[in-house]
């Protein structure tokens, strides 16, 4: 237990129970559960905001992942986050980051979510309704925006990559107190694509090569988030141009966005053949792609799912492949497919949605969706 001057007054006023006891029944409510709480007064949201609490927070119940849907607010007016349960398809709102909408919400790395608006990035945490603005750049509207986290150093970066020709990188590190830009030499000059994911401690995104003024080469950029260096990894001699990167058990993973819905699946997963660390641009890294194929095809009674292309892989869930839309119509439907139990497909439609995700045009293209777990982390 902390020393007595750690805890808040509250608690070490409370008559009812001991300092250790109402300590270990905050630290195993949900998150959920303890926002509410926190807004019945300083002292609860003294605690429960305190480093030592969120470093001993371990909820009674196991954390489900869930699904984070953001869009633009009315009028493009700030970013709406709701949290669906894929158990039910129920869904809440979370919170509405104001005053800009984001034209690329990142995937979440331990709760943490980041909105890339061009020439600054915000890193929030929805669960808590918290965040922090990262430094702005000018001239940066071609920029690429990216969080990054070390986990063995519990470490979060911001990489910012600007469009050649004039290729520059910085990063900032989150967390300190004096936030500011630092630059980084090396690096291939390329004009990144909004859009990335950290897997491992390594900061992935899709980029043209210098010269390719037809955007017809794709590429594929890895960023070290430790040791701040910055590599191309050579992709499969497949065509992939048109393919999502996604985070497979902890590994890498490029889908293929134009699948076949009758036949089959096709994914790369990047495997490294040994550990790679402190590696710069010039040593060689021990990798390969594994392919992997998975027969799939729609149920023909879903006939509300009429038109498969319009749905894309977000991500990897408990064994299964969850595809979301990239358009709606009258209703919000997402696919789990267990690629272990000989391809399983479960539908869970999302309720609790505004309807405007439906008629908008603002709204309806710009829908951004995530596997997200609840936390109460926030770099400070």
């Amino acid at each position: 237990m902390a020393e007595p001057e750690t805890v808040p007054t509250f608690i070490r006023a409370s008559k009812c129970l001991t300092i250790d006891q109402a300590f270990d029944v905050m630290k195993k409510l949900p998150v959920k559960s303890l926002m509410r709480f926190k807004c019945l007064s300083k002292a609860y949201n003294e605690m429960i905001m305190s480093s030592f609490f969120v470093n001993e927070h371990q909820p009674s119940d196991p954390v489900k992942s869930g699904l984070l849907i953001s869009f633009p607010g009315k009028h493009l007016q700030g970013q709406q986050f709701f949290m669906a349960n894929l158990d039910d398809g129920s869904s809440s709102h979370l919170m509405t980051m104001m005053p800009s909408h984001a034209r690329y919400v990142s995937p979440s790395i331990n709760g943490l979510v980041y909105m890339d608006c061009g020439c600054y990035a915000i890193v929030c945490n929805p669960s808590i309704n918290k965040s922090i603005v990262v430094p702005p750049i000018p001239c940066t509207s071609l920029s690429l925006n990216a969080l990054g986290y070390v986990p063995h150093t519990n470490t979060y970066k911001v990489l910012n990559a600007r469009a050649y020709p004039s290729s520059r990188y910085r990063v900032c590190r989150l967390g300190e107190t004096d936030l500011n830009w630092r630059f980084i030499d090396g690096g291939p000059i390329c004009h990144a694509h909004p859009g990335s994911i950290c897997v491992g401690g390594y900061i992935y995104f899709w980029a043209n090569p210098e010269n390719d003024e037809e955007h017809e080469k794709l590429i594929l950029v890895r960023f070290d988030v430790e040791n701040e260096c910055l590599k191309e990894i050579k992709l499969p001699s497949e065509n992939i141009y048109q393919a999502n990167l996604i985070n497979f058990k902890g590994r890498l993973g490029i889908v293929n966005q134009k699948f076949n819905y009758k036949k089959k699946i096709r994914f790369w997963i990047l495997e490294y053949k040994d550990p790679v660390s402190n590696d710069n641009e010039d040593s060689t890294i021990d990798y390969e792609w594994l392919k992997c194929t998975a027969p799939f095809g729609l149920p023909a009674n879903w006939k509300e799912l009429k038109g498969g292309e319009r749905y894309f892989i977000v991500g990897h869930i408990e064994d299964s492949l969850l595809l979301a839309p990239r358009a709606f119509t009258k209703s919000f439907n997402v696919i789990l497919f267990d690629i272990g139990n000989f391809g399983t497909l479960r539908k869970v439609e999302i309720v609790g949605l505004p309807d405007r995700i439906f008629t908008e045009p603002s709204c309806n293209k710009n829908v951004s969706v995530t596997i997200f777990t609840e936390k109460l982390y926030f770099p400070e």
